[in-house]
Formats: C-alpha cells, structure tokens, sequence
C-alpha cells in the first residue's frame, strides 16, 4: 500500500511519524534534524550561495554516460567553454551496448573521447559499472586541508618534498577508506614525481625508469648508526642535474652494494659530487669529517648538500669537528 505524505516525516523504530509528532516523541525539531542528515552535510558543504534556501552547488568532480554527455557539451560549447572547469569523466553507457546489439556506438566514443581530448576530461571505455568505480577510486576523496611541518631539510638531496607529497597520498587513502593496493598507490604518487614512488614502502628498494620502478633490496645495516650531516648549503636539484655527467658503470650499483662495507668507500660513487663539491667545498668537508671520525662509508645523499656516514657505534658528534651552521642527526639502523 501507498501512502502520501503532504509534510515532512521523520523515520524511527522502522516506522514514520508525520513532521508535527516528532518532537512529541523527543524527536528534534525538522530544522535541526535536517541539519543532522548525511544529504544536508554534502549540500552544505558543497554550497556556495550562503543561503540555505537557495542553493548554489559546487561540483568536485562530474560524471556522464553518453546520453547525457553529449547535450552537456553541445549546451557548454555553445556558450563558449574552452576546458572543463572541473575534473569531468565521460564515458559510453550499457544503453548503448544494447542499443546496438552489444557493440560500442562508434560515433558516441568518438564524440566522447575527442570532447574530452579537446575540452581536458577523461574518457572511460563502457560500462557503467566501470565508471561508478573509476569515479569512486579516484575522485571520492573530498577537500583536504593539509598542514605541513618541515622536518626534513631541504636542499639536502633526502627527498624531503616527494616524501611528503606520498604521505599525503598514503593519508588520503587511510582517511577516506579507499583501500587502494599497493601498486595503485605507486602509480599516484608516481604521477607527483620522479622519485615519489620509493616512499610507499618502508624498506630498501633498488630503483629503475625515473625511480617508480622499484624491486626489494637485501641491504642489511642493522647493528650500525647513521649519521646525517646537513650543512648550510643548499643545492637546487636542477643546480645538480646541470652539472653531473652520467654513465653506465662497469659493475652495477647493486651488485657492489651487496659486497662487503668495507669496499664501498672505494666503489659506490655519487656521481653529483664532483659538480657540487666544486660550487660548495663545505660539503667536501663534512664528507671528509665523517669519514676521519670513523665512518666506514660515507657519501653525499643524492643530490645534495647533505652527507651521511655509517659508523660501527654512535659518535661522540663534539668529534666530528663539523662546519659552522651544519645540522646533525643520529639514528640506530
């Protein structure tokens, strides 16, 4: 059986109660039940009028199947649209597979892949169910805000910026619960960046391509203490491209770092390091200072300014004899 409701009706105890009974049953007053909805938090959010009467809605993302696509575009073109102004996704519906015994219209795709081509969306080949998830794993995290405390320094050579930029891709996907695997979550943050990708796992990992291709590495350090020596210089990371000349080694990188610690002073090289010692000679010297304080390896981090050193037990860091302005850091590996 149908029943009209004229009124609002709230819902309790899998019954309805007309709008004028609800605070009777210590129900809250419509304005403020309305408020509580989940609907009311997406409106609201999303308004951009002021007014809760008239609502002006700001979209994050859109979605379309071709049906609706194409009066969209037709309407945004003629009144002179020349991009998207918002990530928009476009995508060819079951209609149409049925529509034309289960084969894709061809001229909806090339409508749809060449709009967005033109326009700046994204075309999703059919299926409706193919764009409920794409839209879902990719634009259902919300608006964040997101406040960065710099710990790393920069200019050093240690990553500090792509690091950040994956922990923010790694929250994004706890916060929201969007369950990404791992190799999804490599792909986002590889898209940030050349060395993003390394930062998704916590382990030594031996990097290809522009550092997104990555396989686990037996680098074992435990027992020893690194220490991270950051002096005052700063190297931009183009200053150091500028001047490195690379070359393919005889001996791969990774089969000499799986040789002994003793070796790697004289075999694994930096090859930023004569560009960068030559512009900024303090960072020769705190290399040079790890190392007759003992260190049994000690190298610029990528490319540059800062130095590390691996040593058998913890310093004293008074007999490092470092440079003015220069930043320590121990850690137990």
């Amino acid at each position: 059986m149908i029943q009209r409701n004229t009124s609002g009706v709230y819902y309790k105890d899998g019954a309805f109660l007309p709008e004028q009974d609800g605070p009777a049953a210590g129900l809250p007053a419509p304005e403020t039940a309305r408020e509580g909805t989940m609907a009311w938090s997406i409106l609201s959010s999303h308004n951009s009028s002021g007014s809760r009467d008239r609502l002006a809605i700001r979209f994050d993302a859109m979605a379309s199947h071709d049906i609706t696509y194409v009066g969209i575009i037709q309407t945004a073109r003629a009144s002179g649209m020349t991009e998207f102004p918002l990530p928009y996704v476009l995508t060819n519906c079951h209609n149409s597979l049925c529509a034309v015994g289960g084969t894709i219209n061809e001229d909806d795709h090339v409508f749809g892949l060449s709009a967005a081509k033109k326009y700046g969306g994204e075309f999703v080949p059919a299926h409706q169910a193919g764009i409920h998830s794409y839209m879902r794993e990719r634009y259902a995290a919300g608006p964040v805000a997101v406040t960065l405390r710099k710990r790393v320094p920069f200019g050093a050579g240690l990553g500090g910026g792509s690091s950040d930029a994956t922990a923010v891709v790694l929250a994004m996907n706890e916060l929201f619960g969007l369950g990404l695997p791992e190799p999804e979550l490599v792909a986002c943050a590889a898209a940030l960046g050349s060395d993003t990708a390394f930062f998704v796992r916590n382990s030594p990992q031996r990097c290809t391509g522009r550092g997104e291709r990555m396989e686990p590495f037996p680098l074992d350090l435990a027992g020893r203490t690194l220490v991270l020596a950051k002096p005052a210089a700063c190297v931009s990371t183009r200053e150091a491209y500028a001047g490195v000349c690379p070359a393919v080694p005889a001996v791969p990188l990774g089969d000499r770092l799986l040789r002994p610690l003793d070796t790697w002073q004289a075999e694994v090289k930096n090859d930023f390091e004569p560009s960068v010692f030559a512009v900024h000679p303090v960072v020769r010297t705190v290399k040079e200072r790890l190392l007759e304080a003992g260190a049994r390896f000690a190298s610029m981090s990528g490319s540059g300014s800062a130095v590390y050193g691996i040593f058998d037990a913890a310093p004293d860091p008074a007999s490092l004899r470092m440079p003015g302005g220069t930043e320590l850091f121990l850690s137990a590996l």
